[in-house]
């Protein structure tokens, strides 16, 4: 979740799916008991990238028929939590991404948003600088850091949401849980 303030409203991000093959089975019932708490809701999919580029469009097909309507106030856009290669070349996970991000935009009507950590960027994708048409989503568990740790990932300008721990405590949620910050107010945020 991200940290509620003043500034900032509760947050609730679920992970939805992965691959074709699996959707948590929490997502739907925590889903809509984000949005019956009043909660902004988001989700993610976990990317699994895989040759043939076709599989790209199988994942977001999967993932935004799971997640339904993302248009409603208090909804997030779409996230791809791009963290694996599969094994492909960087070339062809630019691609692979490219693909992905696009058939998702098209079918939820959203900007997707890209959750990754520097690490991955730099190897993986020789920190590209392709996406940054898309909000940035950035783990950087950088101790004391009151920003994610510059300079950003490609060219990215700016974060939209960072996640700054993994192991944080929350009521109601048993066991660890991930905390982010958003890179603006409330009416950012919205």
């Amino acid at each position: 979740p991200l940290r509620r303030s003043p500034a900032n409203p509760a947050v609730a991000l679920s992970t939805a799916t992965a691959d074709v093959t699996f959707t948590d089975p929490s997502f739907a019932p925590d889903y809509a008991a984000e949005r019956a708490q009043g909660l902004i809701r988001g989700s993610y999919h976990f990317a699994r990238p895989q040759l043939p580029f076709t599989t790209a469009v199988a994942q977001a097909d999967y993932y935004a028929s799971t997640i339904g309507n993302v248009q409603e106030a208090g909804d997030l856009p779409p996230i791809m939590d791009f963290e694996v290669s599969g094994g492909l070349s960087p070339r062809d996970l630019i691609t692979w991404a490219q693909t992905f991000l696009a058939e998702l935009m098209a079918k939820t009507g959203r900007v997707p948003i890209i959750y990754t950590y520097r690490y991955f960027w730099r190897t993986a994708l020789l920190n590209s600088s392709a996406f940054t048409r898309y909000p940035l989503w950035i783990a950087d568990y950088t101790v004391g850091a009151t920003v994610p740790t510059p300079p950003l990932l490609g060219t990215w300008p700016t974060w939209a949401l960072w996640q700054w721990t993994a192991t944080a405590n929350r009521p109601g949620i048993t066991g660890n849980v991930a905390n982010s910050h958003c890179n603006g107010d409330a009416a950012a945020l919205a």
